[in-house]
C-alpha cells in the first residue's frame, strides 16, 4: 500500500482545518456563547442588567458613571472649602 505526496498533503491539510475549526468553535463558545446562555439563566431567575456585549461590555456605561463621580466628588470637595 502506498501514500503518494499528494494524499499526504490532503491529510496534512484536512487535519489542520479541522484543528482551526476547532480552536475557533472554543474560542467563538467562550467568548460568546456562554456569557449569553448565563445571560439568559439569570434572566429567568429574576436578575435585572444590561446586555452582555462582545469585547467592550459596559465600557461606555462605566465610564459615564465614573466621569459622574468624579465630578461630583469633585465639586462637594471645593464646594465645601
Amino acid at each position: 500500500m502506498e501514500i503518494s505526496y499528494y494524499n499526504l498533503k490532503i491529510a496534512i491539510f484536512s487535519f489542520a482545518i479541522i484543528l482551526v475549526l476547532r480552536c475557533a468553535w472554543r474560542i467563538l463558545n467562550y467568548v460568546w456563547f456562554k456569557p449569553k446562555k448565563l445571560e439568559k439563566c439569570l434572566r429567568q431567575q429574576g436578575f435585572k442588567g444590561n446586555c452582555y456585549k462582545l469585547l467592550y461590555g459596559d465600557m461606555k456605561e462605566m465610564k459615564k458613571k465614573l466621569c459622574l463621580s468624579l465630578l461630583i466628588s469633585h465639586m462637594t470637595r471645593f464646594g465645601q472649602e
